[in-house]
């Protein structure tokens, strides 16, 4: 793996205070927080159980799916 995309990889998952590249008020590990509201609103709008959703092998299937959409 590139270890540019590693670096970059762990500034979004990684604990720590904030994410200035992203904004002060923006907390640590957002990535994890962000791929959890998505997997939680595809599981919701297509009633789909855990056990459903962990055999689905394709991401982007799941992010179209979730009509995922952040408030702001």
């Amino acid at each position: 793996m590139n270890k540019n995309w590693t670096v970059t990889k762990k500034k979004y998952l990684d604990e720590r205070p904030k994410v200035y590249e992203i904004g002060n008020k923006c907390p640590g590990r957002i990535g994890t927080w962000l791929g959890w509201e998505i997997v939680n609103k595809y599981m919701k709008v297509n009633q789909v159980d855990l056990q459903s959703l962990m055999i689905e092998k394709d991401a982007q299937k799941i992010f179209t799916l979730s009509n995922y959409k952040p408030e702001r």
